[in-house]
């Protein structure tokens, strides 16, 4: 094993220490982080994995392992995606639709199940074909779908991720692109979102230059931006390793809108200082403002789009905290967004939606005690007498009601 191709394991080795790092760190940072950890993770694991199989031969060693890695590519882009969504809108976790984007990993696992029950001998083979010859690693080793279909894939939805990431920033910080700088040093948001288009990019270039066959030579192409994908990992590798104060400490909501009121800061009034105090009061009262609207838009986001109210646990405090605001500062949210109180709101979505339901023929299937469960209600009294309320009848009257066409 060269030197060079030595060091390249032990930087990636260590580049993997330092994302598992970032998933478990529960610093400041630490709901955003942890989902840019699990992408670097993925990212860290699959070059390594290449560079130790493929430049080391490891594989000729363990034939069984081949492709084992492959379906987790897929989660590199989705994670990414989650950690710059969680940044800019406020959110914790995962969100309740977010399964879909695990669909691709999920598939490409499954349609591999009959290579992966191939004999040892026949993975063996393919193995040392691969040494051999590299460039047929894009074709060897496949499932049910070509991996060059998966290969062109991958990076296509990648790029996709990424252009939708920087939709996102931009919907909150219209000035995000022309904000480099050396402050930008300071924004491991800035850092991330930029390394990461640098492996992207790249990517999608030796994609782009191989359907061109620019060169004739698609494995050279490969090689090269390989290791141009690796220059962008090692660089955010090194950053977290030596930033580690900006990383782990890296509030991204100061730039996108903070969901954390630290405005409750007392400010001593000086006679001979008017003016100043003025001033201060007015800074205060535009971030408190700033802080209302970015918390009003995470709300409708979780209201409207992700329905949150289907959640029968669903209160004020499991609200302030997947927002990341403090119930109080939610309360009041609530009330300048809608004009009423959290249950109030809460209860009367869920008999919209529950119209909706019936409208649409879930009473044809489906009991009323079936939809009182799927729109958020814990009992079918709590429900009946909700429904009575907004509605002015019973869910049952307001079906028959419907069907007779009145």
């Amino acid at each position: 094993m060269s030197v060079g191709l030595l060091l390249i394991i032990i930087l990636l080795s260590l580049g993997t220490v330092n994302s598992i790092f970032l998933i478990v760190n529960k610093g400041k940072g630490y709901y955003p982080n942890t989902m840019l950890g699990w992408s670097l993770l993925m990212y860290n694991l699959f070059i390594l994995t290449y560079f130790l199989w493929i430049e080391a031969e490891y594989i000729l060693d363990k034939p069984h392992l081949l492709r084992s890695f492959s379906p987790f590519m897929y989660l590199c882009a989705p994670f990414f995606y989650f950690y710059v969504r969680n940044s800019v809108k406020g959110l914790r976790g995962l969100q309740p639709l977010d399964w879909i984007h695990f669909i691709p990993a999920l598939v490409h696992l499954l349609e591999l199940i009959p290579f992966y029950l191939l004999p040892t001998e026949v993975k063996l083979e393919m193995a040392q074909a691969i040494i051999a010859s590299p460039n047929q690693i894009n074709y060897l080793g496949s499932g049910l779908i070509p991996m060059s279909f998966h290969y062109s894939f991958r990076i296509f939805l990648q790029t996709l991720y990424y252009i939708y990431c920087i939709h996102l920033v931009l919907q909150i910080r219209p000035d995000f692109l022309q904000r480099f700088n050396m402050d930008t040093l300071k924004d491991w948001l800035s850092i991330a979102i930029f390394l990461m288009g640098w492996i992207v990019f790249s990517n999608l270039l030796y994609v782009l230059l191989g359907y061109f066959n620019f060169g004739g030579n698609t494995f050279f192409l490969g090689q090269i931006t390989i290791h141009i994908s690796l220059i962008g990992i090692l660089v955010l590798n090194i950053y977290v390793n030596f930033k580690p104060e900006i990383v782990y400490q890296f509030d991204p909501q100061k730039d996108f809108g903070s969901n954390q009121n630290e405005v409750g800061q007392t400010i001593s009034l000086r006679q001979q200082d008017v003016t100043k105090y003025h001033s201060e009061v007015e800074k205060n009262e535009q971030l408190v403002a700033k802080t209302e609207n970015k918390t009003i838009e995470a709300l409708k986001y979780l209201l409207e789009n992700e329905k949150i109210f289907q959640e029968k646990s669903l209160n004020l405090k499991v609200m302030s905290d997947r927002i990341g605001s403090s119930p109080k500062t939610l309360s009041t949210c609530i009330k300048l967004a809608y004009g009423k109180g959290f249950n109030e709101i809460v209860n009367e979505m869920r008999i919209t939606y529950a119209v909706d339901k019936i409208e649409n023929g879930y009473l044809d299937d489906f009991t009323l005690e079936a939809l009182g469960e799927e729109v958020g209600f814990n009992s079918r009294t709590t429900f009946f007498n909700a429904f009575k309320k907004y509605k002015g009848c019973s869910p049952s009257e307001y079906w028959k009601k419907f069907q007779n066409g009145a």
